[in-house]
């Protein structure tokens, strides 16, 4: 419900102001108030839609964007162990504050994804840090797969920007059948959720 509030609040604020314009224009057409006066108020109105307008827009504009931007493969000697470096950045013009994420990985068992404890991984929280616009900090984790398993991870962003708090869901998967993929550090493929609020 939150989240749709947070999706629909522009909606939301100028719903009053139709419900007034409404009520003016019935008001003029009956007669209850004359010509002058209902311009006066259409104007106090465009005005204050405007301003919600733009207060939404800089709202929009001027926050903190926080995501898993790339993802580095590092091999190592055992064909079945892979040093993974998960660049998290802030591409938005201001500061996320309070940043902490999640870490969830899961393996694909009969066709269904099942969360699997992996030592000092999974689920793994960071602490509340500040992430500076532009700037990127790095999840390792080392993966070890056998055989033909798919797996996948999760990263659950959660930042405060100036006005709200906001999260980023990242899920990346790996189908270790096409690790070949590694030379062109494309084996991780972005799968759903996906999302940003």
């Amino acid at each position: 419900m939150k989240n749709f509030l947070k999706k629909q609040g522009l909606a939301i604020q100028l719903t009053p102001i139709f419900i007034v314009v409404v009520i003016v224009s019935v008001a003029l057409t009956m007669e209850a108030i004359d010509l002058p006066t209902s311009i006066s108020i259409f104007a106090v109105l465009i005005a204050i839609s405007i301003l919600l307008i733009s207060i939404n827009e800089i709202r929009n504009r001027l926050r903190p964007w926080v995501a898993v931007a790339r993802i580095e493969i590092e091999t190592t000697e055992n064909p079945d162990i892979f040093n993974n470096h998960f660049i998290i950045t802030n591409t938005g013009p201001i500061p996320a504050t309070r940043m902490q994420y999640t870490v969830r990985w899961y393996l694909q068992k009969n066709d269904a994804w099942e969360e699997v404890e992996v030592v000092l991984e999974s689920p793994f929280m960071t602490a509340q840090q500040t992430l500076f616009p532009n700037q990127s900090m790095e999840h390792r984790a080392v993966m070890h797969v056998a055989g033909d398993k798919i797996m996948k991870v999760t990263f659950l962003i959660e930042y405060r920007g100036l006005w709200s708090k906001h999260t980023t869901t990242n899920t990346y998967r790996f189908d270790y059948v096409h690790k070949a993929y590694l030379e062109s550090n494309r084996a991780w493929v972005p799968d759903e959720p996906q999302d940003y609020t």
